[in-house]
């Protein structure tokens, strides 16, 4: 067939195809004519509207889901609008053909819009409704009260705390009064009665007798445990208050350095039991309790001979150390009592001392997070002290 043919077929498909038009079916009635003209004219007006009224609706909130299904609406509705004003036109004009292919065109947007919208209807559906938004706002709403509730009392307990701070800032200045009190004023007095003591002792050296020289003697004694006393208070009043250098050590050689500092006649020996760790840690805190320690192992020693042991193990975040003497051991009755302030369990005058220093160890191991308990069996003499300390303290950077 050749290409002339084809488009006269066509041709007499779309147009020319011999049928009359529509209005022969009406008779050419003019009522029937008009209401078929008007209700057409009216239906194709109202589908002209809809896509106008959807392309502005998604020009103007783009951010509307589904966007893209809506313009499938509109080009749907749009495609009934032409159908029905084809239907006015073939009243007149016998176009079938082209009435076909509008309808055909029709009849695949409106199958596809269809076929995706189906498939939408759960998401959709799942869009919150106005009601369920006004809803969701009230709670927010709530929650917002609750929050703004919340703040304030958390800015009213940081207000407070920074009211505790200062009175603390106040405390320590008050408690350094003290210390400065104690290491001054108070010592005044102690050292003009000892030196008192000493110039009576001299001026009557051919008065006295043997007992009075003794009293002398005895309270010269007193002047000085009241000196160390004060000196302790002081040490306990400062725990965990001044900053202290942070370093690494060798553990069993400071262990050895600070025994060395205690013994100092070489009376007692020192066993190390095991390898001990080396670590980053507080010098001054950790000899202040082994100082004491080892202080407390010699001076309530029953015998004039004796060996200290030592041990630390790593054991996660602390180190476990154990300090243990084979002296007469401390009754378990007493061993809450030894750590309470001014607490001795032997006569001062028989051992000398001020019932502080298992105080501030306590304090200073407690300060920094760690344990310490004891521990002395009946079967075997001796006292077992357990402490755990920080593996690892962070030094702080240079300003």
């Amino acid at each position: 067939m050749s290409e002339g043919s084809t488009m006269n077929a066509i041709y007499d498909f779309l147009y020319d195809n011999g049928f009359m038009p529509h209005g022969y079916c009406l008779l050419w009635d003019e009522k029937l004519v008009f209401a078929h003209v008007f209700s057409d004219a009216t239906i194709a007006l109202a589908y002209f509207s809809l896509p106008v009224f959807l392309y502005v609706l998604i020009r103007r909130r783009d951010d509307l889901q589904f966007n893209w299904l809506i313009g499938m609406f509109a080009a749907f509705i749009l495609m009934c609008g032409i159908t029905h004003l084809f239907n006015i036109w073939t009243l007149w004009v016998p176009s079938y053909g082209v009435q076909g292919v509008l309808k055909l065109v029709t009849a695949i947007v409106s199958i596809a819009t269809a076929i995706v919208a189906w498939p939408l209807l759960s998401r959709i559906l799942a869009i919150p409704s106005s009601e369920m938004l006004r809803t969701a706002n009230e709670a927010l709403r709530k929650q917002t009260g609750a929050l703004s509730g919340a703040l304030g009392q958390i800015q009213e307990k940081a207000d407070a705390l920074e009211k505790s701070e200062a009175d603390l800032s106040r405390s320590n200045e008050a408690l350094d009064s003290f210390a400065y009190i104690a290491s001054h004023d108070l010592k005044a007095p102690l050292r003009a009665i000892d030196n008192l003591s000493q110039w009576i002792e001299e001026d009557l050296e051919d008065r006295l007798d043997g007992e009075t020289r003794k009293n002398m003697t005895l309270l010269r004694g007193r002047v000085a445990r009241m000196n160390s006393m004060l000196d302790d208070l002081l040490a306990y009043s400062r725990i965990g208050r001044s900053e202290t250098e942070i370093r690494a050590i060798e553990c069993e050689n400071f262990v050895r350095e600070t025994f060395d500092l205690v013994d100092a006649g070489n009376r007692f020996a020192l066993r190390i039991e095991g390898d001990l760790p080396a670590f980053e840690t507080a010098v001054a805190p950790l000899r202040l309790v082994l100082t004491n320690l080892f202080s407390n192992a010699i001076k309530h020693h029953n015998g004039d001979r004796g060996v200290i042991t030592v041990a630390a193990r790593p054991n996660g975040p602390v180190i476990e150390f154990t300090v243990s003497d084979d002296g007469p051991g401390i009754d378990k009755e007493h061993h809450e009592r030894v750590f309470e302030m001014f607490q001795t369990l032997a006569p001062r005058d028989e051992v000398e001392g001020t019932g502080i220093g298992l105080a501030a160890v306590k304090k200073t191991i407690e300060n920094l997070g760690g344990t310490i308990s004891l521990e002395s069996g009946t079967d075997e003499p001796g006292l077992t002290v357990r402490f755990t300390w920080p593996a690892s303290m962070q030094r702080k950077e240079a300003a």
